[in-house]
């Protein structure tokens, strides 16, 4: 941490003690009082979302636990400070960018998330956010549709005494569990046929004139202590977890023993027939967006993918159900079985009728992208339960306890993991030691349980091979094919043979914003297609032409480009590109190898027109000797140039800073403008 003398102008080093942060960029800092927040950020391939506090006065740092919705890991936010409120908006996550408004009390560190109409259709990513007067106003960015490709925003306001006044019962009702005890609330706990009771007095107790109740039984020992805190001790473990949660409805808090496999917010639910509006993936966002603003989705139920994430099913609420059965036809279901059919004509016609009225005609739209309105037996679960990492966590110590396992091997429980498609990727020095072996299979199945997948593998190192295969480790499912889908784009590959960096997700943006129309790209190192769907789907290239010698790959880029649509303007050249790529055609040239593409440069420009273009040039570079490797850069293609009589003006016209690859080494991408100096003709 450093502080910088805005006298002087003189940085010095701040010594601070307590939880540090890990290393990170892209996260948000904000002050209130004397106390620092930092949320989020980026680095060492992992994406956070934690937040730490920093006392001013003690300079100690202080990891803080955050209860109520809990916020999903994101970089490129931004925070705005209001009274005793942060106010984050968008960012990227782990798998595309988000436009939800999160807002932070600090008084109780409850977070709340909170959907607005006038950020659906943006893509708030290294926006700026600024309060004035109440109004939080919000420049940059821009907006991702996946039917029409990107562009950036219009700026846009949000009035936020309305949108804390839409939070604030909310927060309170959260705050019931917050850090500062949970006295204030009230639950009734049946533990071996004795019951634990603390109250909350509040006017909803007093209005219904009850106290909620909730039986549980628990495989330890609880006791009521006299500060009004649950106490559990359990003979047989040596750390007790407690995760918590609150029942919307009733306001009660519901505390599980972790050690004894009790799930955080785990009820007694039973299988219950709802009706269900299932609709094409493309148009899903349309769909709730007009679901929501109907009151037609049923918030107290999960919305599920459905076919490898290519569906999505909403749960209809009572008042969707009466206009269905009204003017729609759909079929019933017994038990577990669905008889999946069409919305019928008149059902959609029905809806016509109302097409003056933009939601009904919304509706009407998606249906007809083969939507389907059916019965199903869903569980009914409530939306805000435990993190998986919790849910992990529980499910683990009760696998040890139950095999007769030291609880000291939870130190090797996964704390982060990656997810591609139905895949969890989990670190390479988690669960290594031989005892968790004995756990046979079922400790694979828990882990994908937990985290709501099929496949679970183990990160490796890559492959340090010319054609840098992944050696992943398969654990769990048949095969290592996923698909991934990004930014509108399927990927789809085996992630035990072919490398996918989720850490470059911002440089994919980025060329997803460029304006590559009648522009022809070469991809020396084509992969997948990382960076070439982008170029062909989002930056509107006329041709592609994507080198890559890697067999595996080269089956996975081919049927990318089938399954997006785009086959018919790339061109796939197998083989090294030193000696394959093509020469004198390219308006931009992409080299997206690392640790270096320098073997490859002089074929980059090459492959450039006699007019020149642009290079993407990807290296790792050690932080301190960043200037250095754009010098040696822009010398090295000058002089290549220059070899092959080439009278260009080079120049380096932007650099960017992907992300941290190990300790002190960035990746980053130079962009190289390459343009032929017009010569004039001598007189005589």
């Amino acid at each position: 941490m450093y502080v910088l003398d805005t006298i002087r102008l003189e940085w010095s080093l701040l010594p601070c003690e307590g939880e540090k942060p890990h290393a990170r960029h892209s996260h948000t800092l904000a002050a209130i009082g004397e106390t620092l927040y930092v949320f989020g950020g980026y680095g060492q391939n992992m994406l956070y979302g934690d937040l730490y506090t920093l006392d001013l006065g003690t300079s100690i740092w202080k990891k803080e636990r955050v209860f109520g919705e809990l916020p999903c890991g994101r970089f490129s936010h931004s925070c705005t400070v209001m009274g005793h409120y942060l106010v984050f908006v968008g960012g990227c996550t782990s798998s595309q960018p988000t436009n939800e408004v999160g807002i932070l009390d600090t008084t109780c560190m409850v977070w709340k998330n909170q959907d607005t109409s006038s950020l659906k259709t943006s893509l708030l990513v290294r926006h700026t956010a600024n309060l004035v007067g109440n109004d939080l106003v919000v420049i940059g960015g821009g907006m991702s549709c996946y039917a029409f490709g990107t562009v950036f925003n219009s700026s846009l306001s949000l009035d936020m005494i309305i949108l804390l006044s839409n939070v604030e019962i909310r927060m309170h009702s959260t705050a019931l569990f917050s850090s500062k005890g949970v006295n204030a609330g009230h639950a009734t706990y049946n533990c071996h046929g004795q019951s634990y009771r603390f109250s909350r007095a509040g006017a909803r107790e007093k209005e219904h004139g009850r106290a909620d109740t909730i039986d549980r039984e628990c495989d330890g020992n609880m006791k009521m202590m006299s500060s009004g805190k649950l106490d559990f001790l359990n003979e047989n473990a040596d750390q007790v977890l407690q995760a918590a949660t609150v029942v919307d409805n009733a306001e009660t808090l519901v505390v599980s023993n972790i050690s004894s496999g009790y799930y955080a917010n785990e009820k007694c639910v039973e299988k219950k027939s709802v009706l269900v509006m299932e609709l094409d993936r493309t148009v899903a966002k349309m769909g709730k967006d007009a679901l929501k603003e109907l009151g037609w989705l049923d918030p107290t139920r999960r919305v599920k993918a459905l076919g490898c994430g290519k569906r999505v099913a909403f749960p209809l609420s009572h008042d969707a159900e009466d206009y269905f059965k009204l003017y729609g036809k759909y079929s019933s279901c017994l038990q577990d079985e669905v008889n999946i059919v069409p919305c019928s004509r008149a059902g959609c016609e029905s809806l016509k009728v109302l097409a003056q009225q933009r939601l009904y005609s919304t509706v009407a739209r998606c249906l007809e992208f083969g939507g389907k309105v059916y019965e199903s037996c869903l569980l009914s679960s409530s939306k805000h339960s435990a993190p998986p990492r919790i849910l992990l966590q529980i499910k683990l110590l009760d696998l040890l306890k139950k095999h007769g396992l030291p609880n000291s091997l939870g130190a090797e429980m996964p704390k982060r993991w990656e997810r591609l498609g139905d895949m969890a990727i989990l670190p390479s020095d988690c669960l290594t030691s031989q005892q968790w072996s004995w756990l046979g299979n079922n400790l694979w199945t828990s882990i994908a349980q937990c985290l709501g997948v099929r496949k679970v593998a183990r990160q490796r190192p890559i492959a340090p091979t010319g054609t840098r295969d992944s050696t992943m480790e398969l654990l769990l499912g048949e095969n290592g094919w996923v698909e991934h889908r990004e930014n509108g784009i399927l990927y789809s590959f085996d992630a035990t043979k072919c490398m996918f960096s989720s850490g470059n997700v911002s440089e994919r943006l980025r060329i997803a914003q460029f304006e590559c129309k009648d522009e022809t790209v070469v991809d020396l190192f084509a992969g997948i297609g990382y960076f070439v769907l982008p170029f062909l789907l989002r930056a509107g290239a006329q041709k592609v032409y994507a080198c890559e010698w890697n067999p595996n790959a080269l089956v996975a880029l081919r049927y990318n480009l089938r399954i997006n649509s785009v086959e018919d303007r790339c061109i796939v050249i197998e083989g090294d590109n030193r000696r394959t790529s093509p020469q004198g055609v390219a308006n931009r040239v992409c080299l997206g190898l690392l640790p270096s593409s320098e073997e490859s440069w002089e074929v980059a420009v090459k492959a450039l027109r006699p007019e020149g273009g642009t290079l993407h040039v990807h290296g790792n570079v050690k932080d301190s000797e960043e200037l250095n490797w754009v010098d040696y850069l822009l010398e090295s293609i000058k002089c290549i140039a220059q070899s092959r009589g080439l009278i260009w003006t080079v120049s380096i016209i932007h650099v960017e800073r992907v992300k941290w690859y190990a300790p002190h080494i960035r990746h980053l991408v130079a962009d190289v403008k390459c343009s032929a100096v017009k010569q004039r003709g001598l007189s005589a």
